[in-house]
């Protein structure tokens, strides 16, 4: 997806995406779920889960 992103051009070649074993850093769980809720709240039209967050976040689409 971010090779796609680069060759596109919607995204700068000097943005880099690496990964790491979930307990190297447990403080990214909580934004990883939120932006999971985000997701599939806008994919499938549902916002029972998102809706609890309400006032918490703001949501950029881009």
């Amino acid at each position: 997806m971010v090779a796609s992103l680069h060759g596109s051009g919607a995204i700068s070649p000097g943005f880099t995406v690496t990964f790491a074993k979930p307990l190297d850093d447990p403080m990214l769980w909580i934004p990883d779920a939120v932006a999971g809720m985000t997701l599939a709240a806008l994919r499938d039209d549902n916002h029972t889960w998102l809706a609890q967050l309400t006032g918490s976040y703001d949501l950029i689409m881009l």
